[in-house]
């Protein structure tokens, strides 16, 4: 609503006239067309133009995305989509570029996707998904470290302004895996400063101790979640549970906001 507000006001202060009911009905198809471009600008920055024409051309005609953009569609699918693929789009260059802007980016388009759907919450762990497998692979570097700080803490920020978001980005299980990945990213940071300021024998000694530390820490934690009945070892819990498990049909919350709703 926000948006064809901001649509509606835009064209009057150009003195273009038009009907609100008008831009709530053509919304969708204005996203779609926006979201094939920015397939085909994320694809062609992961692979080449050839793929990004082909990527673009696919999500054009993928049925289940042709249902939320059709004119009279008038859901937070039809923006969110977009959302999420512009999201994903800023943070594969800001990335490449590690530049701090880039990351700002990305970090309003989250916010947008965050204000727009429910389902932000499969984006804000796939990138951390992305950055882990970088670290665990020995592809960290500078510009992912400053990429992805600044994705979280702004993000994070922005997220908590959204109404029905509020403390969750700190306080749910679903947002712990970001927040659990900002932490090693911190640590992995320190730990290769310290690698060159420090002689070879110390900093082996330091890190010996620090990992000792570290895991009683892990284990007093995980004890203390555990006997609180805040861990759950059998599934993940709530919407994100609920979005990857493949057995809890009845509990799906982002499969049935695609279907329940017809265009007008």
């Amino acid at each position: 609503m926000v948006t064809s507000s901001l649509l509606y006001n835009t064209l009057r202060a150009l003195h273009v006239t038009v009907d609100i009911r008008n831009i709530c009905v053509f919304l969708a198809p204005l996203f779609s067309s926006l979201t094939t471009i920015a397939t085909f600008l994320l694809t062609s920055e992961v692979m080449d133009t050839r793929a990004g024409l082909l990527a673009a051309g696919m999500i054009a005609i993928v049925p289940g995305y042709i249902s939320r953009s059709v004119a009279g569609s008038y859901d937070n699918e039809g923006i969110a989509i977009f959302c999420m693929i512009f999201t994903f789009y800023l943070w594969v260059k800001s990335v490449k570029t590690g530049s701090v802007i880039w990351a700002s980016a990305c970090s309003l388009a989250y916010f947008y996707m965050v204000s727009s759907w429910g389902g932000y919450v499969f984006l804000i762990n796939i990138i951390p998904i992305h950055v882990l497998i970088l670290i665990l692979t020995g592809r960290f570097s500078h510009r992912i470290y400053v990429a992805y700080s600044t994705l979280y803490t702004l993000g994070t920020i922005l997220s908590m302004q959204i109404s029905f978001v509020g403390f969750l980005p700190v306080i749910s299980s679903e947002h712990m895996g970001a927040l659990g990945v900002f932490g090693i990213c911190q640590l992995v940071a320190f730990y290769d400063f310290l690698k060159g300021k420090m002689l070879p024998e110390t900093f082996n000694r330091l890190l010996r101790l620090v990992g000792l530390l570290l895991g009683l820490l892990f284990g007093v934690a995980l004890s203390m979640l555990v006997l609180s009945g805040e861990f759950i070892f059998c599934g993940l819990p709530t919407r994100l549970g609920s979005s990857f498990s493949i057995l809890s049909h009845l509990c799906i919350q982002i499969a049935p906001s695609l279907v329940i709703f017809d265009p007008s």
